[in-house]
């Protein structure tokens, strides 16, 4: 971001450009006063009706005030760009057609505007006559028309504008009165046609309710046996709840049986039984008990373990008594008993055993037949649950589907109903409103005429159009100064060079003005470093010479080199005078004129230029043949002498070399004055024969660019810029501002050479 100029600088670029400026306001004003000087004049003419939404727009909150916008853009839209509308207002000016009724008619040279009509409405005034009116055309009336509300009001002006104030105040007034009367045609209307459309609409819906009542009635008769009344769906819900409830405990006690019954069957086929049918359907244990009684398998251990044989209450006590008479018999037969025992004693024993293992027999099969009995009453009781549960969630099924329908029926009827009431109260509404002369799509009545003879003159507003244009032609100038100024890409202030040729600095060098003619040789008031101490150019060329003897760390600055980038910039006042600064610190100086094209030392220092440097080069003469001494102490000069027909091949021979190395050997500072660098090439090939190289920077003439070229030719030969004066420095801006020009003439120009500094 570039720096900010301080104000001095701003008005500096002001006075620099001031023929410019004066010239563009010229211009500017000249073109503004002749714009209101031939333009046309209009006339406004105003007149005043009141806009209101009517109740169909009635509503509250955002809603309300959004709706009521819309309503008045809308008759907004329409005075502007309605055509027809137009052709009746120009109609009606004219006298060709009188709107009836209201608000009274106006007649060519009738009373003015001030009187109000019967109805307590504002008269319109008079007409102007229709020989004024003939050439007006209904697009020229609807262009001469503008419209615009009067916030927080419902009112709103109607405007027009046009050349004869005869004419407007007639458009204003026709339009407002005109508009009025066809928006009260058109609200008529279309309350005709709402209320036709309602009348319709309801029939249409009458008959749909009393199609909708009559389908409720046949659905219900259609479904007598269907009881809709909520309790019956209730105690069905109960009884269902109740049937699944046992299913699911039947079911239970079924998976129960029916493990018993696989553990059942699974040990009596271990010992060899099963169950049998027989033909009969009777069932029972195969084989039959067979002899011995203690071999039947129905008296193993497994099978008197089954569950439904040890939960018999028979069972358990049959198996003791067997176990008493086993042990009743063992004792006979091993003669624990207290006598003798008797074969018919043993054999009574035995066969009150075996009649007991028979009766036991028998309870494991009619306790194995029974839970057969019980798993096939448990599936028939499952089965007969299942078929209930299933029976009944049809029925509920149908039943909640008639339900739905007849629900669906009644609220078709129901949506129907209110809809027909909504409309009925609808057209009641609208009956009411037309009996009451209220108006349901809104009103718009005249409020106020435009009164003939006081339209207003608009434009041209000559003040604000002489005040605007000297405004303009100010801000135009000036924005002109600056963007030229801006478009300039020379150096112009510190901070531009700070930023954009980033060079060490030596310091400024202020304004000098030069005694001689423009293209003439320079004036010897160039020589400004003898001045009084104190003096601005002095000490400006005292703090340069410091400059210089410190721009090298590495070496002693003996013999420098001064070029520019451009012709015109200065470098030979800078030479000089530093020069001079140098001898007035007790040295030994020689300066060098090294351009031989354009030689000016002679003339600035009042030297002859008869001999000199082009002499020693080509061997004419001696070095100190050559040197001159000038008026000032301790400054001696060798002019450049004859132009030479190839001065750069002389100026980068061996020859050069040895001569300014004899001149180091002999003064304490060489100062070389060079060409420019981007007018010819010699600078180049003296650079590499001295100690440092100094630019001169021309504030507001040397370009970016050329600095930028120069310090391109330098680098070629591996020479660096050691630092750079700022040349036509001006107090008046800070410290600097472009100073005047100077016309080098490299290039083959014919004109003549221009002042150096």
């Amino acid at each position: 971001m570039a720096p900010r100029l301080p104000v001095a600088s701003y008005l500096f670029i002001l006075r620099k450009h001031l023929l410019l400026m004066l010239g563009t306001m010229a211009v500017v004003l000249a073109a503004g006063w002749t714009y209101a000087a031939t333009c046309r004049a209009v006339y406004r003419a105003v007149a005043t009706v009141k806009i209101e939404a009517g109740s169909r727009g009635a509503g509250s909150g955002k809603a309300s005030a959004r709706e009521e916008g819309n309503f008045l853009s809308d008759q907004f839209w329409v005075i502007r760009t309605d055509d027809s509308l137009a052709e009746r207002v120009l109609r009606h000016i004219r006298g060709e057609d009188r709107v009836p009724g209201g608000a009274g008619g106006a007649a060519v040279g009738g009373a003015e505007g001030a009187s109000a009509g019967p109805s307590g409405a504002p008269r319109e005034p008079p007409l102007p006559s229709p020989d004024l009116l003939r050439s007006l055309t209904p697009g020229e009336v609807r262009r001469m028309i503008s419209i615009a509300p009067i916030p927080p009001t419902s009112y709103c002006t109607v405007t027009a504008q046009g050349p004869d104030p005869g004419i407007v105040y007639a458009v204003a007034n026709g339009y407002a009165r005109v508009f009025a009367e066809v928006f009260r045609e058109k609200a008529e209307e279309e309350f005709r046609q709402s209320l036709g459309d309602r009348l319709r609409s309801r029939d249409r819906l009458a008959a749909k309710l009393e199609e909708a009542n009559a389908a409720v009635t046949a659905f219900r008769k259609d479904n007598s046996r269907v009881d809709f009344s909520p309790v019956r769906g209730a105690i069905a819900r109960e009884t269902l709840d109740s049937l699944k409830k046992d299913l699911a405990q039947t079911r239970q006690r079924l998976y129960t049986v029916r493990r018993e019954a696989r553990t059942i069957e699974e040990t009596l086929s271990a010992a060899g039984l099963s169950v049998r049918a027989d033909g009969e359907g009777r069932k029972a244990l195969h084989p039959p008990p067979a002899e011995p009684i203690g071999e039947d398998p129905r008296l193993s251990e497994r099978v008197l373990a089954l569950d439904v044989v040890a939960a018999h209450p028979r069972a358990q006590k049959s198996v003791e008594i067997i176990e008493e008479q086993e042990a009743e018999v063992r004792a006979l037969l091993t003669g624990e008993a207290p006598k003798q025992p008797d074969s018919d004693v043993v054999r009574h024993a035995e066969r009150r055993r075996d009649d007991e293992r028979r009766r036991l027999a028998r309870i494991v099969e009619a306790a194995v037949l029974k839970h057969a009995l019980d798993l096939e009453q448990v599936e028939l009781l499952e089965k007969d649950g299942a078929g209930q549960v299933k029976e009944l969630e049809n029925q509920l099924a149908a039943e909640n589907a008639a339900r739905a329908e007849l629900d669906r029926l009644q609220e078709a009827a129901l949506a129907l109903r209110a809809e027909f009431e909504a409309v009925d109260g609808l057209v009641l509404e609208a009956e009411r409103q037309r009996k009451a002369g209220e108006a349901e799509a809104g009103s718009v009545t005249v409020h106020a005429f435009a009164r003939r003879g006081e339209a207003q003159l608009v434009s041209p507003d000559r003040p604000v159009i002489f005040g605007t244009t000297a405004a303009l032609a100010l801000l135009l100038a000036a924005a002109l100064a600056y963007v030229l100024e801006y478009l300039d890409d020379t150096v112009k202030t510190r901070e531009d060079f700070d930023r954009l040729v980033r060079l060490p600095f030596l310091g400024y060098v202020p304004h000098i003005r030069d005694a001689g003619k423009e293209g003439g040789p320079p004036s010897r008031d160039l020589v400004v470093a003898l001045g009084r101490t104190g003096s601005p150019e002095v000490e400006a060329f005292r703090a340069i010479r410091t400059g210089i003897q410190f721009s090298r760390g590495d070496r002693e600055v003996r013999t420098f080199l001064v070029t520019s980038a451009g012709p015109g910039e200065g470098k030979t006042t800078v030479s000089v005078n530093v020069a001079t600064a140098f001898a007035g610190g007790k040295e030994r100086v020689l300066l060098v004129d090294a351009d031989l094209r354009r030689a000016r030392i002679h003339s600035a220092l009042g030297v002859d230029n008869g001999r000199g440097l082009t002499n020693v080069l080509v061997g004419e003469a001696s070095l100190e043949e050559c040197i001159q001494r000038s008026t000032v102490h301790g400054l001696d000069v060798l002019a450049s002498g004859p132009v030479p027909p190839n001065p750069a091949e002389i100026l980068g021979s061996e020859r050069m070399q040895d001569l300014l190395r004899s001149a180091a050997s002999r003064y304490g500072r060489v100062v070389v004055d060079s060409p420019p660098l981007v007018a010819v090439t010699d600078p180049a090939l003296l650079a590499k024969y001295v100690d440092a190289v100094f630019l001169v920077i021309s504030i507001g003439k040397t370009s970016i660019r050329n600095l930028q070229r120069a310090r391109e030719t330098l680098a070629t030969v591996g020479v660096p810029v050691h630092g750079a004066v700022l040349n036509n420095a001006d107090s008046r801006t800070s410290g600097y501002a472009a100073g005047y020009g100077y016309g080098y003439g490299y290039g083959g120009g014919a004109g003549g050479a221009a002042p150096d500094h």
